[in-house]
C-alpha cells in the first residue's frame, strides 16, 4: 500500500486524495493529547512534539486499517463526514461536532487548547 503522507502543502494527483484535519492539542495530568475530532483519534505524549508524533502514527494507523479492510467511506460516514465520491470528502461541521461528539465538546469548553492543521494524502479508494 502507498505511504501516507503528512504535509503542508497540497499535490493534486489523480490518484490522490487530500484531507484537511484539525487536531486539538492539550494538556492534562501534565500529559499532552491531540485530539481529532473528525475522526474521533487521539494520541499523547509527554511534550507537545511527542504528541504530535504520535498522532502521525495514529492516524496513518487508521486509515492503513481503514484502506486494507476497504471501510474508509464507511467509516468516514460513521463519524459524520459527507462521502461524495472515492476522492470527494468533506468533514462534519464543528456545529455538528459540537452537538454528536461530547469530548470534542468538552475540550472546547473546558480545556486550553490549540488548533493545529493537518494535511494527510492518501491513496483514493
Amino acid at each position: 500500500m502507498a505511504n501516507l503522507i503528512f504535509e503542508s502543502e497540497i499535490h493534486h494527483k489523480s490518484d490522490k486524495v487530500n484531507l484537511h484535519l484539525n487536531v486539538l492539542i492539550f494538556q492534562e495530568d501534565g500529559v499532552y493529547i491531540a485530539y481529532c475530532a473528525p475522526l474521533d483519534i487521539s494520541a499523547f505524549g509527554n511534550s507537545e512534539e511527542e504528541a504530535k508524533r504520535e498522532f502521525e502514527l495514529t492516524v496513518t494507523q487508521y486509515f492503513t486499517y481503514c484502506l486494507n479492510k476497504k471501510t474508509l467511506a464507511k467509516d468516514l460516514k460513521a463519524h459524520g463526514w459527507t462521502v461524495k465520491s472515492s476522492k470527494k470528502f468533506k468533514a462534519p461541521s464543528d456545529e455538528n461536532m459540537l452537538a454528536s461528539n461530547e469530548t470534542y465538546k468538552d475540550i472546547k469548553e473546558n480545556k486550553n487548547y490549540k488548533v493545529i492543521e493537518k494535511s494527510v494524502t492518501i491513496p483514493a479508494v
